[in-house]
């Protein structure tokens, strides 16, 4: 055991808000992004500056920030009791703002595994972080892979890569894709050997043929 492996380490309050209001009604409850920090407008308001329509309930807040104009709104700050929304661009300096929930129009991070269900449409950066292709419909040095497989090729990679793999991505619309070209390579091949009159490929027809019927050959 190392010198620090006997220790535990706990943050009193998680250094950045990563709540949805899906995931979690209340939000990152007294806290709010930096006013100074990030690019904001309010989009709600109340008391002198009230004016028709113009107060929120969390969900309305969460449309604005959604459909916000001005600037691409990734986070926004809702007072329950005022119905005041601020609406941001990046939450940097987010720190204690009693009366104010704030929430993340979508988890930057991606925490769900396989079991549940991953996070559909996203992909980690290729720019930001190191990667590796390890299955592909599409790369004819890689054969197409399922999920699962694709999974237990991760797994594999954990235990040989000197940096450890974190998360994996899979799109199961370009399997698809490759089987259909595989099938269709197949037949084509089958139509082909079948117009040749000799009995030395016999084999190879028959073996085009079955992987023809199987429809999820692998090159």
């Amino acid at each position: 055991m190392g010198e620090h492996d006997k220790y535990s380490t706990y943050a009193l309050i998680d250094p950045s808000c990563e709540a949805t209001v899906d995931e979690y009604e209340s939000g990152c409850l007294d806290r709010r992004c930096s006013m100074e920090l990030n690019k904001h407008d309010k989009v709600c308001f109340h008391g002198s500056q009230m004016r028709p329509g113009s107060l929120c309930s969390v969900n309305e807040c969460r449309a604005r920030c959604a459909s916000h104009a001005r600037f691409p709104c990734v986070a926004y700050s809702f007072e329950a009791a005022s119905g005041e929304c601020y609406v941001f661009d990046v939450c940097f300096g987010e720190g204690f703002q009693l009366g104010y929930n704030t929430y993340v129009l979508i988890d930057p991070t991606c925490e769900n595994s396989v079991e549940l269900g991953g996070c559909p449409g996203r992909l980690c950066s290729q720019q930001a972080n190191e990667w590796l292709l390890l299955c592909s419909g599409t790369d004819l040095a890689h054969a197409p892979c399922t999920l699962a497989e694709c999974a237990a090729k991760v797994r594999e990679q954990a235990t040989v890569a000197a940096v450890q793999p974190s998360h994996f991505a899979f799109d199961s619309v370009v399997l698809k894709l490759s089987q259909t070209h595989l099938v269709t390579i197949y037949e084509s091949l089958y139509t082909d050997l079948k117009r040749v009159n000799n009995s030395e490929l016999a084999p190879m027809v028959e073996c085009v043929q079955k992987k023809s019927r199987e429809g999820t050959a692998k090159v």
